[in-house]
């Protein structure tokens, strides 16, 4: 069968495969998958001449609901590059990897709730297979494309100019490993907002323990030792991701953040093609990553409840 499930001694070929992979991340890596869940997943892999060409990742595997685990932001259906067949075979070669992903979901009686890569653009045969997807979008720079100036001339003005007002403060920009001050910042700005905290100190912790060396935590601070913001960024070899940021709430007005950012994607400009600010539907935030000039890429959120609103159906019987 060319669907199966990966074994375990396998991960360094799953790994090398999400590497290779257009739709592939560092939130499919093995590893990535062990820490988030606690070791509770599964990952579905499609092989030809005993070669994964297609793979899925399911994470909670022994729950009913397939999700993201916390920080995660996408994972979904990766394929080989197929960019050497002709695009009517890649269409088919996709439907039909999903379609043997899809009926095995179906077998194992699991609700499915993911994001896909922004790589990702062909959700039919998930329509066809009953599933439903809503549209969620992030900003993305392509280096590739871009030199710095462009970058910087691509910026909202009143995006420079607070990078240019936190520059004369004077914020200096350097690394830090101070976790718990991140996280104290990150709480901070959640209880401002009046959300509750979606992660622990430790599973941030556990994060940074297992892929401390994708990652890199920037400070700001002033000539008095305040520290005004900081922003974890995490990186693979194809792009690098605004994961998590927290900032002082009495010196928000600093222009802190907006300095990291731009330092952030000098840093990163000649390691990686793309700078992923993961985007976000919340409105005034999505506002702020768009004023970096990135270019705006749609993703698919893609979900079938079809098990779970079955049992649902059912305890509303009995309990009638």
């Amino acid at each position: 069968m060319p669907v199966e499930f990966l074994q375990e001694p396998s991960r360094n070929e799953w790994n090398s495969f999400v590497d290779r992979s257009p739709q592939g991340s560092i939130f499919c890596y093995y590893e990535w998958l062990e820490f988030s869940t606690g070791n509770d997943f599964r990952i579905l892999v499609y092989t030809e001449n005993g070669k994964i060409v297609a793979g899925m990742p399911l994470p909670f595997f022994s729950k009913r609901r397939i999700k993201l685990p916390k920080l995660t932001q996408k994972m979904g259906v990766l394929f080989e590059d197929l960019s050497n067949l002709k695009y009517a075979s890649k269409l088919e070669k996709e439907k039909k990897i999903i379609y043997e992903f899809v009926d095995v979901l179906r077998q194992e009686k699991k609700s499915y709730n993911i994001a896909f890569d922004w790589h990702f653009d062909n959700w039919l045969p998930f329509y066809w297979k009953g599933f439903e997807q809503t549209t969620w979008y992030t900003y993305v720079i392509d280096f590739s494309a871009k030199n710095l100036d462009s970058i910087w001339q691509d910026m909202d003005e009143r995006t420079r100019n607070s990078i240019r007002k936190a520059q004369k403060i004077p914020l200096n920009v350097c690394e830090t490993r101070d976790l718990r001050h991140l996280y104290m910042l990150d709480k901070i700005t959640f209880d401002r907002q009046r959300r509750k905290m979606p992660y622990s100190y430790e599973y941030v912790e556990k994060l940074y323990k297992t892929f401390k060396d994708n990652i890199q935590m920037l400070e700001a601070i002033d000539g008095n030792g305040n520290v005004h913001a900081i922003n974890l960024y995490i990186s693979d070899k194809k792009s690098v991701y605004y994961l998590m940021s927290g900032a002082n709430p009495d010196l928000r007005n600093s222009g802190a953040q907006n300095l990291i950012q731009w330092e952030a994607i000098k840093h990163y400009y000649d390691k990686v093609r793309y700078f992923d600010f993961e985007g976000s539907i919340i409105e005034n935030i999505e506002a702020n990553f768009r004023k970096f000039g990135g270019e705006q890429k749609p993703y698919f959120y893609i979900y079938d409840n079809t098990i779970v609103n079955a049992l649902r159906r059912i305890l509303k019987t009995i309990v009638k």
